[in-house]
């Protein structure tokens, strides 16, 4: 086998390896579907629901999990 062929073999077990490692559809709800009710304290002490804070073109919420810990 020829060092050609030996990185064509590897390439292409690499490229399988990637194909077959990709991560299914995690826990979750379905992209599309709609959000359960919830409530939430702001920082004024005010509850408040998806209703009051959704705008003309829906909410993006971010969760971010602060890596200073």
């Amino acid at each position: 086998m020829t060092r050609r062929e030996l990185y064509g073999v590897i390439a292409g077990g690499c490229a399988a390896g990637s194909l077959l490692a990709q991560a299914a559809d995690g826990p979750g709800p379905a992209k599309g579907a709609r959000i359960p009710d919830f409530q939430a304290v702001d920082q004024h002490g005010q509850a408040r629901t998806f209703e009051d804070l959704a705008g003309e073109n829906g909410l993006l919420l971010h969760f971010f999990r602060s890596a200073d810990w």
